[in-house]
């Protein structure tokens, strides 16, 4: 408890004394707010970026979006404004070297990364969104009318390429970014996977389709999950009552009553003994039995036994988990190096966890300190 006690006091002292001055700085920044304002820490949690900032995006291709005094910048890794200000309503981060504009009189454009503006939206499309692969969302408002009178508008929504031409038709209800050359899209109420020409891989008779994960999505039909490629194939065929994200080579799935790991080929690699078991994550996966969660490995062995109260997957070497009623975190040797002392975590990122004691949100680093630290 003694970081926590010793909270405010630390925060303040540390902004005093780096307040104007950058630290050695990692490569991946994170927005940090003090104050109501917002600023960059690193990995090890050093302020390296003054918090005089109304608004901070995270960093998107080497840019970040921040707001001062009503105007918006991007500024990179040591707060050098590179594009701005920008006077508009608002403001994407990049994607594909370009970002979307909306300006005071509702135009919409992209610019690139140094901020010439490279397209503007044409005024058919109700809106667009960032470009993945080569191809942009795009949106048309559509009127229904029953008996001759406008009953609501609807949205149908299709994909252009980066000179503006609609490449494929707005002909969908939702339509997601496209990821390695495939996307999700609704027809009426069902789900399906096109390829970047707008042919169907995978027709749209599923409930919905989660995003991929190791190239392989979940499928429910029916309350049952199955999974498919992206190539469209359908690896396993919906069956399951409850099944994991695919990770790791492994799924989750429940057989029966109890829930066990199978292989994409379907064969039980970890036996079904578990009440709950969540994906594999750096080697590990959070399991629970009698409402008490411990850890295994790939082979289906206790790597930490089933006494916590609650446990979460790791990420960044780190696990999130409760013991009597407050969390704290595990390193992979399965040691406790942060105390059970929080009412909520987040998992760790780029060396950084965002957690609560009572009213108070702030970031700690994988010793436990609060950030900013303090040299």
């Amino acid at each position: 408890m003694r970081y926590i006690k010793k909270y405010i006091l630390l925060v303040t002292t540390a902004l005093l004394m780096l307040s104007g001055r950058l630290v050695a700085q990692g490569n991946n920044l994170t927005p940090f707010e003090w104050n109501k304002k917002y600023g960059y820490v690193n990995e090890t949690g050093h302020l390296v970026i003054d918090t005089v900032y109304s608004y901070a995006d995270e960093f998107s291709e080497g840019l970040a979006l921040v707001e001062r005094e009503g105007k918006k910048f991007y500024i990179d890794p040591t707060g050098k404004t590179v594009i701005g200000p920008l006077t508009c309503q608002s403001a994407s981060p990049f994607s594909e070297g370009w970002a979307r504009i909306q300006g005071e009189q509702n135009e919409r454009y992209y610019i690139d990364k140094t901020g010439a503006k490279v397209l503007e939206v044409p005024t058919g499309f109700y809106d667009s969104q960032l470009f993945h692969n080569g191809l942009a969302v795009v949106s048309v408002q559509e009127d229904v009318k029953i008996k001759g009178r406008i009953a609501m508008l609807v949205f149908k929504f299709g994909y252009m390429d980066k000179t503006g031409t609609l490449v494929i038709p707005c002909q969908f209800f939702d339509a997601g970014d496209f990821v390695d050359s495939v996307a999700r899209v609704k027809m009426k109420n069902k789900y399906g996977l096109i390829d970047a020409h707008g042919k169907f891989l995978l027709p749209a008779i599923y409930d919905y389709i989660y995003p991929f994960s190791g190239g392989v999505a979940r499928i429910d039909l029916g309350g049952l999950a199955g999974f498919v490629n992206q190539r469209g194939k359908v690896l396993i065929k919906p069956k399951y009552t409850f099944a994991s994200d695919y990770a790791e080579g492994l799924i989750a799935v429940r057989i029966k009553d109890k829930i066990g790991y199978i292989n994409l080929k379907q064969r039980v690699i970890i036996k079904p003994e578990y009440d709950y078991a969540e994906s594999f994550s750096e080697g590990y996966a959070a399991v629970m039995v009698n409402k008490k969660w411990g850890f295994i490995d790939s082979k289906g062995a206790i790597f930490v036994p089933l006494t916590l109260d609650e446990a979460q997957g790791f990420s960044n070497g780190m696990a999130a988990i409760r013991k009597h009623g407050r969390w704290g975190f595990m390193n992979k040797k399965g040691r406790v190096v942060i105390q059970p002392e929080f009412d909520g975590v987040s998992p760790f990122s780029f060396g950084l966890a965002k957690v609560q004691y009572l009213n108070h949100v702030f970031y700690i680093t994988k010793q436990g300190v609060p950030v900013p630290v303090k040299d």
